[in-house]
């Protein structure tokens, strides 16, 4: 039988010094996020997350909602920002767990808002606007509207 031929190893000292090398870049009143999407992109999010914020990063971003709440299940109580997906049946733990979430559209905001009076919390929006690569985001034309409707 042949091994693998791929494999990563983490050296959560590497991401401590890493993080530690970009905070002293960095203005005192600049907050650093990492990202921790896909399980850290397959290295675990949890234990990536708490050396990132050990080390000075400030919140922490994720890709979707599930990704969030295993943050929060494992302990981080630090600042989220949930970069991509919201599974609307997770949107009760979202709110109650006081993680911010990214919007690009109108879609959802009616079911966030309603959730959110629901538990009398303000969710932190964030706003994705296109600014040109045509990928994801509002147009600048429709963010305007959209900035109207989050208030």
């Amino acid at each position: 039988m042949r091994g693998n031929r791929v494999w990563a190893e983490i050296d959560l000292s590497a991401v401590r010094n890493n993080v530690s090398v970009l905070r002293r870049h960095l203005h005192s009143d600049t907050k650093l996020l990492a990202v921790v999407k896909a399980d850290a992109y397959g290295h675990g999010a949890v234990p990536f997350a708490w050396t990132a914020l050990e080390a000075g990063a400030s919140m922490l971003g994720v890709g979707d909602s599930g990704e969030a709440l295993e943050l929060r299940e494992g302990g981080i109580t630090a600042p989220i920002l949930i970069l991509g997906a919201i599974l609307e049946e997770e949107i009760p733990r979202v709110v109650e767990y006081d993680v911010a979430v990214t919007v690009h559209s109108g879609d959802l905001l009616p079911i966030l808002d309603s959730e959110a009076r629901r538990q009398n919390r303000i969710l932190r929006v964030h706003l994705k606007v296109d600014t040109g690569m045509g990928r994801l985001g509002a147009s600048p034309a429709r963010a305007v509207e959209l900035v109207h409707e989050i208030l």
